[in-house]
């Protein structure tokens, strides 16, 4: 199908021209309106807004941010383990605190050793089966 009177082949991904969206029409008429905020906006902008807080009996301006901060801090402190978890996967998360480090990349060779031993020791396996020296568990052994 053809509009030979424009010279304008209509087929795959080419609309007739009636059916086109005209200049300043939106594709999507009931869509978001524009300047809409979504939910990071939102949040960014509500926790920078100032509150009043009194501070060893005198008030003090500060962000919500802050405040949010403090009383999760000051719970903490004070034993609350839901604003203690809170505190800590913020801090983990904002300060880069490697959670995922296991235990034998700080230790050394020969305490690693002794490590294992011990644990083979209770657990009742065997050096052989966790592939490690079986002397060397021994030998940590006769020196303590």
């Amino acid at each position: 199908m053809s509009n030979e009177a424009d010279g304008y082949e209509v087929g795959y991904g080419r609309p007739p021209k009636r059916n086109q969206f005209k200049p300043g029409q939106s594709g999507n008429p009931r869509g978001r309106p524009k300047g809409t905020k979504n939910l990071k906006t939102d949040l960014v902008e509500e926790l920078a807004e100032t509150v009043v807080v009194r501070e060893g009996g005198e008030p003090k301006k500060i962000t919500k941010q802050r405040a949010f901060v403090k009383s999760t801090i000051a719970n903490a402190i004070k034993g609350d383990g839901k604003a203690a978890s809170i505190f800590l996967r913020l801090a983990e998360q904002l300060l880069e605190i490697d959670s995922g480090t296991s235990a034998d990349a700080q230790l050394r060779p020969e305490e690693r050793d002794v490590l294992l031993a011990a644990v083979l020791r209770t657990s009742g396996e065997n050096a052989d089966e966790v592939g490690s020296d079986p002397t060397s568990a021994s030998a940590e052994d006769d020196a303590s």
